[in-house]
């Protein structure tokens, strides 16, 4: 309540003011509505926050659908499954003889795929099946990707070179073509007057070799090499540049002609794991840069700063220092020396 009180002798008017007291309840109540109302309203600097971060979220998102739509028109397909349409595995089987009677030479060159070699009595020549993969959108697009693989079969007297080539992927997705080479080879490789000569080159896939004996020569990018069930004569080298070599066999360490045979076993990045015979008379050169050696044999590995090393006969003390050199080398991994 106000009241207006009057003082004489032209003094200032002056106002009292007495506050009726509240009820209670009132107060609360205005309390929570003013507290309701400070919440509710918050901190403008965190929806201001809120906010550009939910832009810039959206620009991003704006500029990777922007991108991948760029690269769908200009290469014509999709780097994402859900741009484009779906794609799925394709396959085409062939297989043929190969009419040559006395085979002394095999040379395979591939670029991408996997390469079976092995050895078989039941026949009297060659066989070659050839397993195309692709991946593409549909069964049309699938049957032109195959006229594009190509694979050349050239038979001699007695050797045979095969080289398939393929397609050059057009942009970041294109097709994903694969060459796999399933060779079988009759017995009478291995009963030549001279070694047969096997070569194989790949760039990525894995090599199986089975029961064929002569000088393998294996070059491999990236995959794995697996011997079993052979005998490498001199000259053998097997060498992959990231993958695992795993070779379980003998050797012919035989003396030859101008020198001692040679044979070698190297990954740049990865493992190798030789079974050889326990009498097997050899001198092994084993390197591992990073890595260690791991042997059954009764060797002595020598190590300095995270490489392994030895040098000597592959059984010590059996006799004689033996003629034929085994080298082993790896870059990055482990050297594996197993007893049969």
């Amino acid at each position: 309540m106000v009241e207006g009180v009057a003082m004489g002798g032209g003094r200032e008017n002056l106002l009292f003011v007495e506050e009726e007291e509240e009820p209670a309840s009132y107060r609360r109540g205005h309390q929570a509505d003013y507290r309701r109302r400070h919440k509710r309203h918050g901190h403008p600097w965190l929806w201001f926050l809120g906010g550009c971060s939910a832009a810039i979220l959206l620009l991003l998102l704006g500029i990777v659908v922007a991108v991948f739509a760029a690269l769908r028109s200009v290469t014509g397909s999709s780097p994402l499954p859900i741009l484009g349409p779906a794609v799925n595995t394709y396959t085409q089987t062939s297989q043929q003889t190969i009419p040559i009677n006395n085979l002394q030479q095999l040379k395979v060159s591939s670029q991408i795929g996997s390469v079976d070699i092995a050895v078989d009595s039941s026949l009297s020549t060659p066989e070659l099946t050839v397993i195309k993969q692709v991946r593409v959108g549909g069964q049309a697009e699938a049957d032109e990707e195959f006229k594009r693989i190509s694979v050349q079969i050239q038979p001699g007297l007695t050797s045979l070179q095969v080289t398939t080539t393929l397609p050059q992927s057009e942009g970041l997705n294109g097709p994903n073509d694969t060459v796999n080479l399933r060779f079988k080879l009759p017995t009478q490789v291995n009963q030549g007057a001279t070694p047969f000569e096997l070569n194989v080159e790949l760039a990525v896939g894995d090599v199986h070799i089975q029961g064929l004996n002569g000088m393998l020569v294996v070059e491999n990018e990236a995959g794995n090499i697996t011997v079993e069930r052979t005998t490498l004569t001199n000259g053998s080298s097997l060498r992959t540049v990231n993958g695992q070599v795993t070779f379980n066999g003998t050797l012919d360490t035989r003396p030859v002609a101008g020198g001692r045979p040679l044979f070698q076993i190297h990954s740049e990045v990865g493992q190798l794991n030789v079974t050889l015979p326990a009498s097997t008379a050899v001198v092994v050169d084993a390197y591992v840069n990073s890595g260690k050696i791991v042997s059954a044999f009764p060797i002595q590995v020598s190590t300095n700063a995270g490489s392994a090393t030895y040098y000597g006969p592959l059984v010590p003390g059996s006799g004689p220092m033996p003629a034929a050199l085994l080298r082993l080398d790896v870059g990055t991994g482990t050297i594996n020396l197993h007893s049969a």
